[in-house]
């Protein structure tokens, strides 16, 4: 998984920075940048022209560039603030959340067929900022971050983990909304399915 977590001083730290395609290109224009040199100094015989290598060296290298991204979200009790931040040569966005406007902080599920990866989600009233754009693990992984970041901002985890379900059952995944009320909230599979359909009604909690 490239999500990092580090906890510096009152600050916890996740960040998400893809390295394998980018590594790879890199890796592949460094080839081609020796048989560039090789060429040019008659250190290997080579069919094709050295400036073509050089040329193939410099289009990796760009395109490794374009790949390149880094994801932040930090959650600092001394501001009481969540600060997101989202960097590549195609996007630089970011900003500040105060505790206090956040509403949820939900688990996100994506997939199907049975295979499903999550990521977590932070919700205000108005917006809502996925902690990275990389979905990865399982509730399994997510739910014991999930209930410490929901300590350390004030968040009722019990509200949380409805929200979650809520959002599961509005995307069709009912068998999910399930799983994490059982899991978490330690309830039948009877009471689960019951509160299932409940938080699907108009105006549920």
């Amino acid at each position: 998984m490239y999500i990092q977590e580090r906890q510096d001083g009152t600050r916890t730290v996740f960040e998400y920075t893809p390295l394998l395609i980018p590594a790879l290109l890199a890796a592949t224009s460094a080839y081609l940048m020796w048989v560039t040199v090789s060429a040019a100094f008659g250190l290997a015989e080579t069919d094709q022209p050295a400036w073509i290598a050089a040329l193939g060296a410099i289009v990796l290298l760009a395109i490794a560039a374009w790949f390149c991204r880094r994801e932040q979200m930090i959650f600092n009790t001394d501001t009481q603030t969540v600060r997101w931040t989202k960097w590549s040569l195609r996007e630089q966005t970011g900003g500040d959340i105060p505790f206090d406007d956040i509403r949820h902080l939900t688990i996100e599920a994506i997939g199907s067929d049975g295979v499903m990866s999550y990521r977590l989600v932070v919700e205000t009233e108005g917006a809502r900022i996925p902690m990275t754009s990389h979905f990865a693990g399982n509730p399994d992984h997510w739910e014991p971050v999930a209930e410490r970041l929901r300590r350390l901002i004030g968040l009722k985890v019990d509200d949380e983990t409805n929200a979650c379900a809520r959002s599961l059952a509005a995307a069709g995944k009912k068998d999910e909304a399930i799983r994490v009320l059982t899991d978490t909230k330690a309830m039948s599979i009877a009471g689960a399915t019951g509160l299932v359909e409940q938080l699907g009604e108009p105006g549920a909690a």
